[in-house]
């Protein structure tokens, strides 16, 4: 749950450098608590390019920090 709030969080934070498309399969996945397969399927691609931009941003995630006040 703590994990989905940070991510959450970020996504607010720094989804202007993620793709719309990227952005959206973020939020459907942390906040709509969709399924990989469910958001490769609502969006016309495969649940292995959901997966792999899920771990790219949880990578960048370790190494970022969050203001101060946003929970980090």
């Amino acid at each position: 749950m703590q994990n989905k709030l940070e991510l959450s969080l970020l996504i607010d934070y720094y989804g202007a450098f993620l793709t719309d498309n990227q952005c959206e399969m973020l939020k459907l996945n942390c906040e709509e608590d969709f399924s990989l397969a469910e958001i490769a399927e609502r969006g016309r691609v495969c649940a292995m390019h959901c997966s792999a931009v899920k771990k790219s941003f949880s990578k960048w995630k370790k190494n970022s920090v969050l203001p101060q006040g946003t929970g980090g």
